[in-house]
């Protein structure tokens, strides 16, 4: 009982590690700098310039200009932070549906 318990909770934590995105960008950037994200997964549709939304403090939508490239199968956001105010930043991405390569 315990065993099929410890697999259990195992496959619970371990599938989020495999149905996910990867997503590379700086952990921190300074006033002025660019924000560049790379992310990358096996997407059903592309992702299109109006599925992606920025938010302040996760509550707060901000508006951003950007630009949403698609090199090689990965994406690349590119965004200026001259203008935006200090803090804690979240991109969402809505509408998109994935699955995992082989």
């Amino acid at each position: 009982m315990k065993k099929e318990l410890l697999i259990f909770a195992f496959v619970l934590l371990f599938i989020p590690l495999v149905f996910s995105i990867q997503i590379e960008t700086d952990s921190e950037l300074n006033l002025g700098e660019t924000l560049v994200v790379k992310f990358s997964g096996n997407f059903y549709e592309p992702i299109l310039e109006n599925d992606v939304y920025f938010y302040r403090n996760i509550y707060t939508a901000v508006p951003l200009e950007f630009e949403l490239l698609k090199i090689e199968g990965n994406y690349y956001i590119s965004a200026s932070t001259l203008t935006k105010t200090p803090g804690n930043y979240s991109l969402i991405i809505k509408n998109s549906e994935y699955s995992v390569k082989n």
